[in-house]
């Protein structure tokens, strides 16, 4: 799927859910959300890839309802907002996708996540929240990490990695290594955080 365009939102694809389990969704643009995938309630990757794509919110990807993010690479997306490779309204669960390279000009370079995140597996790795905070994610609710890699990120203002809203943060396992912030919380920014096991090295703010 490439190619395409919409003046408002879903530019390679406009659907209630997907899932997507190969293949290529790439060079797509939408004037509002999604440049290359809307969806107006789940969205699935297990393997595949979006990337090149470019909108305002969502620049790979935007999503109303949960994402669930098992596999696949997004990478290389442009959101002229937040959410550079992925926004996600509902609930966010990383369990092995990678999102590398994509660029948001205000918040959330690699993920913006309007409710909590849950990462397991996979990687951000050289994700840019330009101005904003959150070069890695954005993440509007609770937030865990389990396993997987959080690096080379860069935001603007805060939160190079992971700038987290909400009070509750668990650091449990993973990585959170080589990221930098403009201003503050150079691999991570939040409220309260609990660290019982993630590695958090390297970070410069």
């Amino acid at each position: 799927v490439s190619g395409n365009h919409a003046v408002e939102s879903g530019g390679g694809i406009f659907v209630e859910t997907v899932t997507i389990e190969n293949g290529t969704v790439s060079g797509n643009t939408a004037g509002d959300n999604g440049g290359g995938i809307y969806t107006e309630q789940d969205f699935e990757i297990n393997g595949g890839s979006v990337k090149n794509n470019a909108a305002a919110d969502g620049g790979g990807v935007y999503v109303l309802g949960e994402a669930l993010l098992n596999g696949g690479t997004v990478s290389e997306n442009n959101a002229a907002a937040d959410g550079g490779g992925i926004y996600a309204r509902g609930k966010t669960q990383y369990a092995g996708v990678e999102i590398n390279g994509n660029t948001a000009a205000n918040n959330g370079g690699g993920l913006y996540a309007y409710s909590s995140v849950s990462v397991s597996n996979g990687s951000l790795t050289g994700n840019t929240a330009a101005t904003g905070n959150g070069g890695g994610i954005y993440c509007g609710g609770n937030f865990m990490i389990q396993s997987g890699t959080v690096s080379g990120n860069e935001a603007g203002a805060n939160g190079g990695g992971v700038y987290a809203v909400a009070p509750n943060a668990f650091l449990r396992g993973g990585t959170v290594a080589g990221n930098t912030a403009r201003q503050d919380g150079g691999g991570f920014y939040g409220s309260v955080a609990y660290v019982m096991g993630s590695s958090v090295t390297g970070n410069h703010a």
